[in-house]
């Protein structure tokens, strides 16, 4: 006889969770609990603190690429996020490429901040790309970022049709 492995949260109620939630920080929700089900997934997208996040600020959070995947996986559905800051925490050119992706589908966000991480030109490139697509991020803060005078030129020409300051 087969035995199903299933996860004691799928036994537990929505008021449950909602309740467990009201205890962990709003980092520990996106960071930790985003994508470990469907399930999980739709209740904390009703959960109201999560409704209602407009500010994240996770400077000098060593969440590196890995952090920031699943921080990009949330934006794809998020509504309310307006300012992002990852200013110091080591998302690298891979970690831009995530939130390259998530920026070309996010129509919310206005303002963010990688600030000292060393994405280089190859993320350079993504964020670049996903502008194109983006038409709401009207602040991009990237000073230290390891890129040359060749990525500068490129945004520009990107950002011209933008509205990023």
């Amino acid at each position: 006889m087969s035995k199903k492995n299933s996860s004691p949260i799928l036994g537990l109620s929505v008021e449950i969770i909602y309740r467990i939630l009201d205890h962990l920080e709003v980092r520990t929700i996106l960071l930790s609990l985003r994508n470990v089900c469907t399930r999980l997934n739709n209740i904390i997208n009703t959960y109201h603190r999560y409704q209602t996040l407009t500010h994240v600020n996770l400077n000098s959070n060593k969440i590196g690429p890995q952090g920031v995947q699943y921080l990009a996986q949330a934006l794809y559905i998020n509504q309310t996020l307006t300012s992002l800051d990852l200013s110091s925490t080591r998302i690298g050119s891979e970690g831009a490429q995530y939130l390259a992706i998530a920026l070309q589908f996010n129509q919310k966000l206005m303002k963010l901040s990688l600030a000292h991480n060393p994405i280089g030109q190859s993320g350079l490139d993504y964020l670049a790309n996903a502008l194109q697509y983006n038409k709401t991020l009207i602040e991009l803060i990237l000073i230290r970022n390891e890129m040359n005078g060749r990525g500068a030129t490129q945004l520009g020409w990107i950002l011209k049709s933008n509205n990023v300051r």
